[in-house]
């Protein structure tokens, strides 16, 4: 039981810090999600649903970021450059 337990605060921890480094925390969170559908379940459809979710998500992300700077200006300019886009 207390083996558990420290290995899902360690768990909790290393997905902790994976995420708030970035900006794109609940992104990141569907990408892992699909690709570890992928690594489950390895076949060439899932590997063209990564890819084109990993494009999609990229072009979002392209997108936000452009509304977020006109609308927060320099406040979010600095933000964004304190932290990851991605990994």
């Amino acid at each position: 039981m207390i083996t558990q337990i420290a290995t899902v605060m360690i768990m909790a921890a290393f997905y902790a810090a994976y995420f708030l480094k970035m900006i794109n925390q609940r992104k990141a969170g569907i990408s892992t999600v699909i690709l570890g559908i992928l690594i489950a379940f390895p076949n060439a459809w899932h590997a063209c649903v990564v890819a084109a979710a990993a494009y999609i998500f990229h072009l979002q992300i392209i997108n936000e970021e452009k509304y977020l700077a006109d609308t927060f200006g320099e406040e979010y300019i600095e933000y964004k450059n304190s932290v990851r886009r991605y990994l």
